[in-house]
């Protein structure tokens, strides 16, 4: 059969070509050029819609067929080597197991995923079975019980009220009492301090006066006592001045006459002095004043009495004589001795009527003292009075304060108990309702969720220990073991080496940026370019080398691929454990011989595909720092800029929207400012 008129062009158009012309379509329906030029900045705005797409993602590389080589086989982890199962030099097919590492803590895991998809279907089962008549009375007793527990809680809380309510009222009938009882203390106190006050500024008022009383009597002492003064000064004067004493004067004694000389001069000038200070103690009678004439008519009359004594004994050193008569003589004795009496009654005179000041200013000290005494402890027994009235009538309101927080502490205990029945009803009430009612749609779907993901998780443990099977990739001769069993095997030594019995193979180099995207069993389109875009083969990734190859400078890993040659593609693929992409259909068997070692390939491997998802171009996103944003022309022509999280990248700039951007959304992809 000729290959060329076997598959007609219509049959075999170039799935990238198909992919384009859909792209190319969508872009069409779908891309908005959003122009819009504002009187401040004129900026135009290049925006596509975020829309609901299936997004492919591809990789593409030129590669070439050949004759298949020996494959280096080796786990995509290390571990313990549980079996090997194949020996050098025996035939396997694809898909064989070849070697097995120990699994035995996913096989514990495995066996608890299992439980909990059995519990997790038991929940699902018994939640659409609905309640059992015992479930049902069991709920109902519990929220009779509720109710109960409700009632006696309420009651409680009334009773508690009731009680501190009187107990606050208690406390407030103490405080007005205790104030009532300690104001009319205070008050009696009050008057007690009154009436001291005035006893002392009576006592001041009397004391005073009896004072004065005694200066007044006091001056006019010392008032005589300026006469005696001067009554004595003339005795002497006039002995001193008496001509016919001049000679005989105390001439059997010459010293006595020079004392008695000395003694009376300045008598004169002192009692000038002493007149003085008397005279201004009567004009302003004050305890200075008088205490000053006082000092002085005492000094005064002290001199005089020297003055006088003196005399005396210089007349007795005097004789008489013709000028100076006994007469004279006995007449001036006499006088002197009479002075001296004078004088000494006056000393006494003003002695004791200082001593009566003295007496008067003590007595009146004594009674303001006694009356100063009664006013504080007037003041210090209102102040006592005081403060037990502000004691009392704090401790009062403290007892009331403690009165109400205790009150207001049980109330709210109490009324918590009860908050807290009542939660126990409402929780008892719906749960009985939700026994009786049938389950709800949204529990089935919560539950079923549940068991789908205790399914799901199960479903990745089973596939990790398949990870830890090495399968044949293809049909082929065992060439060389490595390991034998329970050696610890490692990723860059081969566990078998394989030949494969087929005749021709893929080969293509992927580049370091996108090996990670591709893995053991994707789906491949080739072309040849010796038959053109128009004929295009299934084909499956079969073997990945985990050594890195470099071309020029850039890391590569080599990839191959094995065709489908069945005559049902699909069929080829189900027993591969590849998926076919949609494109393209079963197809009658290819003429092996027209495919020759060396024909250049043009390989893409399909790595993900998400249906129904929300994409956008991925130039639309903008790196702001370590924040992606994108942003969005508003319906106001104003833009803002929101944060997104992106998943897939696929084919033709397109990328999954996580988060950040709804469907519908007019994304900026660019931005031109100016006229």
């Amino acid at each position: 059969m000729n290959f060329f008129t076997a598959y007609p062009l219509h049959l075999h158009l170039s799935k990238k070509f198909v992919w384009l012309l859909a792209v190319l379509g969508i872009a069409s329906a779908g891309v908005v050029l959003a122009v819009f030029r504002t009187h401040q900045s004129h900026v135009t705005y290049t925006t596509e819609i975020a829309r609901l797409a299936t997004l492919t993602q591809t990789v593409s590389a030129t590669g070439s067929m050949q004759s298949p080589g020996e494959l280096n086989l080796l786990f995509t982890k290390t571990g313990t080597l549980a079996s090997v199962d194949v020996a050098a030099g025996d035939g396997v097919v694809e898909g064989q197991v070849l070697a097995t590492l120990s699994a035995t803590n996913l096989e514990i895991q495995k066996t608890e995923q299992e439980n909990a998809v059995a519990s997790a279907q038991a929940k699902l089962d018994r939640l659409r079975e609905g309640a059992t008549a015992t479930e049902i009375n069991v709920a109902r007793a519990k929220l009779a019980s509720s109710q109960t527990a409700l009632f006696s809680a309420q009651a409680s809380l009334h009773s508690v009220e009731k009680t501190s309510a009187q107990n606050i009222e208690k406390a407030m009938v103490a405080l007005a009492n205790s104030a009532k009882q300690t104001i009319d203390v205070v008050e009696a106190k009050v008057k007690t301090l009154a009436d001291a006050k005035q006893k002392y500024a009576n006592s001041v008022t009397s004391a005073d006066q009896t004072v004065t009383q005694a200066q007044g009597d006091a001056l006019l002492t010392l008032h005589d006592a300026l006469f005696d003064l001067a009554a004595s000064y003339t005795t002497l004067n006039d002995i001193f001045t008496d001509l016919d004493i001049k000679d005989v004067f105390s001439v059997l004694r010459a010293a006595q006459k020079l004392r008695a000389q000395d003694a009376f001069f300045g008598l004169d000038d002192r009692n000038e002095a002493t007149k003085s200070l008397v005279q201004a103690a009567i004009a302003n009678p004050t305890e200075t004043t008088v205490d000053a004439a006082f000092i002085s008519t005492l000094s005064s009359l002290h001199a005089a009495a020297d003055a006088l004594l003196e005399m005396y004994a210089a007349l007795g050193a005097t004789i008489t004589d013709s000028a100076y008569t006994s007469t004279e003589y006995t007449t001036d004795k006499t006088n002197v001795k009479n002075a001296q009496t004078t004088v000494a009654a006056a000393l006494v005179s003003v002695q004791g009527a200082r001593n009566a000041i003295t007496d008067a200013v003590l007595a009146a000290s004594a009674a303001k003292d006694a009356a100063q005494a009664d006013v504080h402890a007037a003041e210090s027994a209102y102040n006592a009075a005081v403060i037990a009235r502000d004691t009392g009538v704090a401790n009062a309101e403290q007892d009331l304060a403690s009165a109400k927080e205790l009150a207001a502490q049980n109330v709210q205990q109490v009324d918590n108990t009860v908050a807290e029945r009542e939660r126990q009803v409402q929780l008892a009430q719906t749960e009985l309702t939700h026994l009786l009612a049938p389950p709800a749609a949204s529990d089935v779907a919560a539950s079923k969720a549940d068991l789908d993901r205790a399914k799901a998780a199960l479903a990745l443990i089973e596939d990790a220990i398949k990870e830890l099977s090495l399968l044949a990739p293809i049909a082929g001769t065992i060439t060389e073991v490595n390991y034998k069993r329970g050696e610890q095997v490692n990723l860059t030594t081969p566990v078998v080496s394989l030949v494969g019995d087929m005749e021709l193979e893929i080969a293509v180099d992927i580049a370091e940026s996108d090996i990670a995207k591709i893995v053991l069993r994707d789906p491949v389109e080739v072309t040849f370019d010796a038959f053109g875009d128009e004929y295009v083969f299934p084909a499956t990734v079969y073997f990945i080398d985990p050594a890195e190859t470099v071309i020029e400078g850039v890391v590569y890993y080599r990839v191959k691929a094995h065709l489908l040659f069945s005559d049902d593609a699909n069929a080829d693929a189900d027993a591969a454990g590849t998926k076919v992409p949609h494109e393209l259909q079963a197809y009658p068997a290819i003429d092996r011989e027209l495919l020759k070692p060396g024909m250049t390939a043009n390989v893409t491997i399909f790595t993900a595909e998400k249906e129904n998802v929300l994409v956008m171009p991925q130039r639309a996103v903008v790196i702001k720092g370590s924040d992606r944003l994108v942003r969005i022309l508003q319906n106001n022509n104003t833009v803002s800029e929101v944060p997104v999280r992106i998943g897939l990248r696929g084919d033709n700039g397109l990328v999954e929207v996580l988060e950040g951007v709804q469907e519908g959304d007019a994304v900026v992809t660019f931005v031109q400012e100016g006229k």
